[in-house]
């Protein structure tokens, strides 16, 4: 609103502010979703559903698609443990949601593994290495 661009426009349109939808609201319309298509979801399993996702509704649909035409027959409950077992399938790469501002402090923290920290340059290969460079500095100074 502040930029010089959008300082024109703001007068014209109508400021509406957007925001994540929590995880029991997203688990409240999985669960009237999966009743709408046969497949029965507990609260604490949707929850778990759409916490290991990462709060994102397509893959929590996706997941309730996919888990409809599998093992459950039509009419029965998928509880708290089916899901629980089932997350393999679908639990997204927790690297993949992070920022490059997350990434780039993952890779310089020495707490995870090697691996993880590899794994944080593909987030954005062209700005974590100039990041990381920024940084080094401070993070060899802070760490002794």
């Amino acid at each position: 609103r502040t930029h010089t661009k959008i300082r024109s426009l703001a007068n014209h349109c109508f400021d509406l502010r957007l925001r994540r939808p929590h995880k029991t609201q997203i688990a409240k319309r999985a669960i009237e979703v999966a009743r709408k298509e046969g497949l029965g979801l507990e609260q604490q399993a949707a929850e778990l559903l759409v916490e290991s996702v990462g709060n994102d509704i397509r893959q929590v649909l996706n997941c309730l698609q996919m888990w409809n035409g599998g093992e459950k027959p039509n009419g029965q409950t998928a509880t708290y443990m089916d899901v629980k077992k089932r997350l393999w399938q679908v639990n997204k790469d927790s690297i993949l949601r992070l920022s490059p501002f997350d990434a780039a402090t993952k890779i310089l923290e020495a707490r995870d593994p090697l691996s993880t920290r590899l794994d944080g340059f593909f987030v954005d290969y062209s700005l974590i290495p100039l990041m990381v460079q920024q940084n080094y500095i401070k993070a060899l100074a802070n760490s002794s």
